[in-house]
């Protein structure tokens, strides 16, 4: 589906080039679906499941939000508490 496909200036291959945190920043994929702050957990929670490098903040926010530090890489799996959730 995503073999040699270019969209807007990236370069779409059958492996992804892109990490998490760019690609849901191309505008001719996603527009703005998650520009606003009220994604700011699920992003900083995917980019903390996919071991993509974060910023200090973002490294605190994750903190804050699943009371562990960042894995050093990917995880298997995420499960989340609905009670836990801020």
């Amino acid at each position: 589906m995503w073999s040699n496909c270019i969209v807007g200036q990236h370069r779409m291959n059958s492996s992804p080039s892109a990490t998490f945190n760019e690609f849901i920043t191309i505008p001719e994929l996603l527009g703005n679906d998650f520009a606003g702050p009220s994604w700011d957990a699920w992003k900083v929670t995917m980019k903390g499941a996919l071991g993509e490098s974060m910023s200090a903040a973002e490294r605190a926010r994750f903190r804050e939000l699943t009371n562990r530090d960042p894995a050093p890489g990917r995880v298997r799996d995420v499960a989340g508490d609905r009670q836990t959730r801020r």
